[in-house]
């Protein structure tokens, strides 16, 4: 990661708007970030981790209370950052949750945190993020880290530089996994162990099955499976003899049974035949009954025809006649209609004077709607004439009485511009007074703030020496505790020994036969106790390093807290100083007060403008309202003079019409009254020509239909007298007496077809029953009726014992198929069980190795990961041995410190002066500022030369070179100016003057009353 621009807003120290454009540092790779305690030199790492993370450089500060207090109310804080990832470019811009102004009304309202990370792609910012937490993934994903392993690889914040060098095992481990990406490591160690598990699962399941096969099969083991099957085996052989046996004797029992029963049919079919034939001997008489019935039907069947036609023509006769008669009545309907028709239109004829009468009065009445019409509209102008004399009126009055309001309210206007001038004229004086209290209260805040951290640190570091003596005085009696158990431990290995001699046999230990006062062993369990006891010493001696290092902390947090305090007091205004966290409410009340008053002055100072507008306004408003009172004063004099004269028009045309017809709704109820009248007169006198016309037509038309009908029933009386005698004459050529005895006789041709068809079926059944007899008796000739039911039980007995012998038999089979792929289910499990053992051997070996199954309970990624570490740790020593003059050297435990857990990555400082090895967590805190150097320098160099990794191309170190002393201070200069040769940008963040002399190209940061600016100096 490489920054390219930096912009704060409203962040800190930073009142406005500040960006850093890193790339104006051209071609150096190490630059000074510089300025004054308390300017905001960390603010700007605090603004990187803030963009990118969330958080802060020190992970401390809430980002809520990074808005600066020198920030203008609507001015929102946030933080923007483009920063490059190898050929790669990306823009991060995060707001934290703040309150800031309502945009409508008074009062604040709650922002919530916003941010968007975008890329430079194809020449524009394409987003790839906007939302906080999306955002924190998206950073972590591409940067490889999380917050805290940014600051302990890529920011070394103030005060917390030594976290990567004093890490613990695990944390280191999580480092170096994601800045070598060895996650691959874990995972195939992962894939071995469930890759084990998987096989283990599988053997049990084998075994589980081979067990489930043998219960199933009754047998124990596979000995007795053998055992089972040859004499199963043997019993089948004896069963297939007997069943052969069976299967002779079932077969002639089943032959006798079948000549048994064609016997028995025969006979039975000869009694069958001999009962049919006496059957149809006995239907001879009802057939000839049929014979006869069937020759009448086929007589009267020819006469039908004539009998049909002859009904037909006497029906058509009678049909004819009742229309005669019809025609008749409607001819007499229709000759007296006319009769009437013509009465009734001679008598509508006789009302004409009536209807001439009725039209004259409406066109009269036709006349006055007219003149009705003129009245209204007269009257309807007359009226809005009026209402406009009276809005005219009340105009004119209205528009005095704005002229007066407007006189009024230019008065009170005038009075207001006097006292707003008055309180706008002290805005300036407030404003510097402003400054004054807020420089102040500042002070006096940053003082009581140090003083509660100054007393939190001496809490703490009463604490630590506490804990640190109770941590000593319990690793020093573990010491004791545990040098007992070794001298008695000793003893006991003695007795040990002595309790393996044996007579005439040499000692171990000295060589002699003889053995006169051997040891006894006092008690038991010496072994175990000596165990624990190593434990304990070995957990006291962490818990005491632990103390040891928290009190070095809280000493050096104690010390840098009364240093800022003493700073603090020494940067008063008066002698009164020491006393100002006493002061600082009164102060912030004075301050508030101040700001409420350069609040109303300069609301005052703003609304002067408005109100001399308003002056300037209010006067062309009383001009314009005079103007609309002259104009209304006018209008209302034309207005009364246009309403008299629209009266008088009235009252002419209210005169030319009559008193009871000057209301439109009586002259229209009139008009529709003669109008309907008319119409009745009219419709009268047309109603009375139709029917006249329809009557004679309908007249004319019912005389035609007469004559016709009685022609028509003259022909057709005449047909029928025809088709009578036609009938009698086809009745006595078919030898019918009459026509009851013809109708006695009909059938209908589906009876006829049934007759004819019962007297052949007849025919057919008596031939069939005579010819079967005979056959039956000829072949029942000399046959005897057989016992069926002794022949049956015969068969049943022989079927029911071959069919046990086949049951027996085939159980037997089906025994023997179930063992035999028993026998081959274990040999594929026998075959399966050994595969998957041969596998296990291997893979269940390589699982527990890589899971940490080893003396230094190391996994496969520990061990990859302190391969990695060791090539860190000597770049690192190369560094670290030139800035302590050839000192110091990192290097890693090979042994386990803790056996709770796993080891491989544990530090330690080779002393060359003294020749001995120490945890790097006893460095002083100059030697830890050199080590942590080295140690991240050496990091990014080993990251970066490896394919795959982190690129690592910048690195922030906040303070520490204080700590040094100045030949230390020369070799660390050195060290970072020659990392030009490797491109690395490198930020140095601090107030030692002679760094501002060594390095030329800074970012210096300038304190002012309201708020820190940046500078770039290249």
């Amino acid at each position: 990661m490489r920054p390219l621009l930096l912009t704060m807003q409203a962040f800190g120290p930073f009142a406005g708007v500040e960006e850093i454009d890193f790339t104006r540092l051209g071609e150096r790779v190490l630059f000074l970030i510089h300025g004054p305690t308390g300017a905001g030199k960390t603010t700007l790492l605090d603004a990187m981790c803030f963009a990118l993370y969330g958080d802060t450089s020190g992970g401390e500060r809430d980002p809520r209370a990074m808005r600066s207090d020198h920030a203008a109310p609507g001015l929102a804080t946030e933080v923007g950052f483009e920063f490059a990832l190898g050929a790669e470019r990306y823009r991060v811009a995060r707001a934290p949750a703040q309150r800031r102004p309502k945009k409508r009304g008074g009062g604040e309202t709650e922002a919530a945190a916003s941010a968007q990370l975008d890329r430079w792609q194809d020449g524009r910012w394409v987003s790839v993020a906007s939302q906080p937490g999306k955002v924190t993934q998206e950073i972590e994903q591409r940067l490889g880290f999380d917050s805290a392993q940014f600051r302990q690889v890529i920011v070394l914040p103030q005060g917390r530089f030594r976290e990567l060098l004093t890490a613990r095992s695990d944390e280191r481990e999580a480092i170096l996994q994601n800045l070598f990406r060895t996650e691959s490591c874990r995972l195939l160690a992962e894939l071995l162990k469930r890759e084990a598990r998987t096989l283990a699962e599988e053997s049990r399941a084998i075994a589980s099955e081979r067990a489930g096969l043998l219960r199933q099969i009754g047998v124990e083991d596979g000995e007795a499976l053998e055992r089972e099957r040859d004499a199963l085996a043997a019993a089948i052989d004896a069963t297939r003899q007997r069943e052969a046996g069976l299967r002779a004797a079932d077969a002639a029992a089943r032959a006798a049974h079948e000549r048994g029963r064609s016997t028995a049919a025969a006979l039975a079919e000869r009694e069958a035949a001999e009962r049919s034939l006496r059957e149809a001997l006995a239907q001879a008489g009802r057939i000839d009954q049929q014979r006869n019935e069937l020759e009448a039907g086929r007589r009267a069947a020819r006469v039908r025809p004539v009998e049909i036609a002859a009904g037909r023509a006497a029906r058509a006769a009678e049909s004819a006649h009742a229309r005669l008669l019809q025609a008749r009545e409607a001819l007499a309907t229709a000759s007296a209609r006319l009769e009437r028709a013509g009465r009734a239109l001679e008598a509508e004829r006789a009302r004409q004077p009536e209807r001439e009468a009725v039209a004259r009065e409406a066109d009269e009445l036709a006349r006055l709607a007219q003149q009705v019409e003129r009245l209204a509209a007269a009257e309807a102008a007359a009226a809005g004439a009026q209402e406009r004399q009276r809005l005219a009126v009340a105009a004119a009055a209205q528009a005095e009485a704005a002229q007066a309001a407007l006189g009024i309210r230019h008065g009170e206007s005038l009075a207001r511009r006097e006292g707003l001038r008055e309180r706008a004229a002290q805005c300036e004086l407030i404003e510097h007074r402003i400054r004054a209290a807020r420089t102040e209260a500042e002070r006096c805040r940053r003082l009581a703030a140090a003083g509660l951290k100054l007393e939190a640190g001496q809490q703490a570091l009463t604490a630590a020496e506490r804990t640190l003596a109770c941590a000593e005085e319990v690793a020093r009696l573990a010491q004791a505790a545990l040098e007992e158990a070794e001298e008695a431990c000793r003893a006991g290995q003695a007795a040990q020994l002595a309790a393996a001699l044996e007579a005439g046999q040499p000692c171990p230990v000295c060589g002699s036969r003889e053995h006169p006062a051997p040891a006894h062993a006092e008690e038991d369990g010496v072994m175990a106790d000596l165990a624990r006891l190593r434990t304990a010493l070995n957990e006291a001696v962490v818990q005491r390093d632990a103390a040891r290092t928290a009190h070095h902390a809280a000493d050096r947090e104690c010390l840098a807290a009364r240093a800022n305090f003493e700073a603090l007091q020494a940067s008063g205004a008066g002698p009164g100083s020491a006393d100002a966290p006493a002061e600082a409410p009164s102060a912030a009340e004075a301050l508030s007060a101040l700001e409420a008053a350069l609040v109303e002055a300069v609301a005052a100072k703003g609304g002067l403008g408005a109100i001399e507008s308003q002056i300037a306004e209010l006067g062309r408003e009383i001009e314009a309202a005079g103007a609309r009172l002259q104009a209304a004063q006018a209008e209302r004099e034309i207005q009364t003079g246009l309403c008299a004269a629209a009266e008088r028009e009235a009252v002419l045309h209210r005169e030319a019409i009559p008193d009871a017809l000057r209301s439109g709704v009586a002259l229209a109820a009139r008009r529709q009254a003669v109008d309907a009248q008319r119409t009745r007169l009219q419709a009268a006198l047309e109603a009375a020509q139709s029917e006249e016309s329809g009557a004679a037509h309908a007249q004319a038309a019912a005389l035609a239909a007469e004559q016709a009908a009685a022609e028509e029933a003259r022909r057709l009386s005449t047909a029928a007298r025809d088709a009578a005698d036609d009938l009698e004459t086809a009745l006595a050529g078919e030898g019918f007496s009459g026509l009851d005895a013809f109708r006695d006789a009909l059938r209908e041709e589906a009876a006829l077809a049934a007759l004819e068809r019962e007297i052949v079926r007849y025919g057919e059944f008596r031939a069939a029953a005579e010819d079967r007899a005979q056959r039956a008796h000829a072949a029942t000739e000399g046959l005897v009726a057989p016992d069926l039911e002794a022949l049956a039980r015969a068969v049943k007995e022989t079927g029911e014992a071959l069919e046990a012998v086949v049951a027996s038999l085939g159980e037997q089979a089906i025994r023997l198929q179930g063992i035999d792929r028993a026998r081959a289910a274990l040999a594929q499990l026998a075959e399966r069980s050994g595969a998957v053992e041969r596998r296990y051997a291997v893979t269940g070996r390589l699982a527990e190795v890589a899971a940490g199954a080893n003396p230094l309970r190391m996994t496969f990624q520990r061990f990859v990961l302190a391969t990695l570490l060791d090539e860190v740790l000597e770049s690192a020593s190369l560094r670290l041995a030139r800035m302590s003059r050839g000192r110091f050297e990192l290097q890693r435990v090979r042994g386990v410190l803790d056996l709770r857990s796993a080891g491989g990555l544990e530090l330690e400082v080779f002393d060359a002066w003294t020749g001995t090895t120490r945890p790097a967590s006893t460095l002083s805190g100059g030697e830890g500022f050199l080590a942590s150097l080295a140690l991240a320098l050496g990091l990014a160099d080993v990251v970066q030369s490896r394919a795959g990794g982190i690129l690592m191309e910048t690195l922030f170190i906040d303070e520490g070179f204080g700590t040094l002393d100045p030949e230390s201070l020369d070799f660390a200069l050195r060290t970072l100016i020659d990392l030009q040769q490797g491109g690395r940008l490198v930020g140095v963040i601090s107030h030692v003057a002679e760094l501002k002399e060594r390095i030329d190209v800074r970012i210096e940061i300038l304190p002012r009353a309201d708020g820190s600016a940046v500078r770039v100096v290249s």
